[in-house]
């Protein structure tokens, strides 16, 4: 089976919770992670060994990506 392969935008407290989940489920998986705070980014990515950026278009512009996972907050 096939697993659907997330970018996630967002790297703070909720996107923590959130990638956990990711990561423990048969039919998804982290592909890339980005947060305009590079250092929280950088995090995200090295704990589930997939790339980070802090650009929106680096990750979009990842063809390895199937779909985007918005974590931040309401107002942004």
């Amino acid at each position: 089976m096939d697993r659907l392969r997330i970018g996630m935008i967002g790297c703070g407290e909720i996107a923590a919770r959130m990638a956990a989940a990711i990561a423990s489920s048969r039919h998804a998986q982290h592909v890339m992670v980005m947060d305009t705070r590079a250092a929280l980014a950088q995090d995200l990515g090295e704990r589930y060994g997939v790339p980070w950026t802090d650009r929106v278009e680096d990750l979009l512009a990842n063809r390895a990506v199937d779909a985007v996972y918005i974590a931040v907050p309401h107002h942004l």
